[in-house]
């Protein structure tokens, strides 16, 4: 029984060994071989990365950038530079105008506006006789004349459009007439900007963080008559203004993009010569500037009221005035009957009204005004009153509650 014993014990030790050895070979042949195809992949793959960088790099370095520099053939490439590099930025086709526009120059002397207005102006030359069977033209003349205008009108479009969204106060300033448009053929006239005054409802959101422009942006959109949304660009008090709803806006449009007043109203004449207003689609005349005044303070107190709870604006009720005058002849009444305080206060409430508070430099103005060119009473010895009752008193009850 021993011997067996032995054999097996030395049989068991040998045949480990050679298991061993096995193994080891086996286990260095695969750690071997992995790490050359490990290493194959990876210098073929950082190969072909490294020769799309460069090509990309070679074709980006063919556009020009913002500022006519070149950008540099790197390899290296980190995500800020991606993010933030201007001139990376500004090669890219859909690249965001909103923040384009905060980095905007002056563009209202590009020669191409002086182009356009020469060409105006030789086209007027021909308005007069285009509509009355033109024989003293040649109409190949016409023709090119018109040619000419379409392409110069693009043209402008292009500049016209930046201005829009770099600087829309002097956008507005430059725009051409409504009625001089109207008169222009269709084809040149598509290439120009639309007039607008409405009320609309305006979004905003606050965007376009990056280190050259720290503070963002608001973007604004809106819905205009025409039944297409825009792009708003506004300036002054209004640039910053949040979401808000019937706002009273007014300004010009081209292509996606509206320009907005900072203000309400426009001050604008009638064909008739008359002083007016615009304001939310009404052509508003009025007699004399106190009116004027003290209509803009209502729409400016209006506005004032807008806050996080209060988006909708309350504008006066017009009720169909067709003027100014028309307006405050509804809203106030000058009794020339001489009577009491008392006496006056009562009648006011007969007529479902109130004596008049003033509340302003500008209603005081205006009051005043009101009296001086009424028709005033007399006093009981036959003298024109020099005097009328407004809501305040010298009685014990002060605020003429009783």
């Amino acid at each position: 029984m021993p011997v067996p014993k032995k054999l097996f014990s030395r049989f068991g030790f040998r045949q480990f060994l050679a298991n061993l050895y096995s193994r080891f070979f086996g286990l260095a042949f695969f750690f071997s071989a992995t790490c050359i195809v490990a290493f194959s992949l990876f210098f073929q793959t950082d190969k072909r990365l490294v020769d799309k960088r460069e090509k990309h790099n070679d074709e980006r370095t063919a556009l020009p950038s913002k500022n006519n520099d070149t950008i540099p053939n790197s390899v290296s490439i980190t995500t800020t530079e991606i993010k933030y590099n201007n001139s990376l930025t500004d090669q890219n086709p859909i690249e965001d105008e909103w923040c384009q526009a905060r980095d905007y120059k002056d563009l209202s002397n590009d020669p191409i506006f002086a182009e356009f207005n020469r060409w105006l102006f030789d086209y007027k030359k021909f308005t007069c006789l285009l509509d009355d069977n033109c024989s003293k033209h040649d109409p190949r003349e016409i023709y090119k004349l018109v040619q000419i205008g379409e392409k110069l009108a693009s043209e402008r479009r292009k500049v016209f459009e930046k201005i829009i969204r770099g600087d829309p106060r002097k956008a507005i300033a430059m725009a051409l007439p409504q009625n001089l448009i109207n008169s222009l053929p269709k084809a040149i006239a598509s290439n120009l900007e639309s007039w607008h005054n409405q009320r609309l409802d305006l979004d905003s959101v606050h965007v376009c963080y990056d280190p050259n422009h720290p503070q963002g942006l608001i973007k604004h959109w809106a819905i205009l008559e025409d039944g297409k949304k825009y792009r708003v660009w506004t300036h002054g008090k209004r640039k910053k203004m949040q979401t808000v709803r019937g706002i009273a806006s007014w300004g010009i449009s081209l292509g996606k993009d509206f320009a907005m007043s900072s203000h309400s109203f426009r001050d604008v004449k009638t064909r008739s010569g008359k002083n007016a207003i615009e304001f939310a689609g009404n052509t508003l005349t009025y007699k004399n500037h106190f009116e004027r005044d003290l209509f803009i303070e209502e729409i400016e107190k209006a506005e004032s009221e807008i806050s996080i709870l209060k988006k909708t604006v309350s504008y006066p009720v017009m009720a169909g005035s067709a003027s100014l005058s028309e307006y405050y002849d509804k809203k106030y009444d000058l009794v020339s009957t001489p009577m009491t305080w008392d006496a006056a206060k009562s009648r006011a409430r007969q007529l479902n009204g109130r004596l008049v508070v003033i509340n302003s430099q500008r209603e005081q103005e205006f009051v005043y005004r009101q009296y001086k060119d009424g028709a005033l009473g007399r006093d009981p010895q036959g003298n024109p009153a020099r005097y009328g009752w407004i809501g305040a008193t010298d009685s014990a009850d002060q605020n003429g509650s009783s």
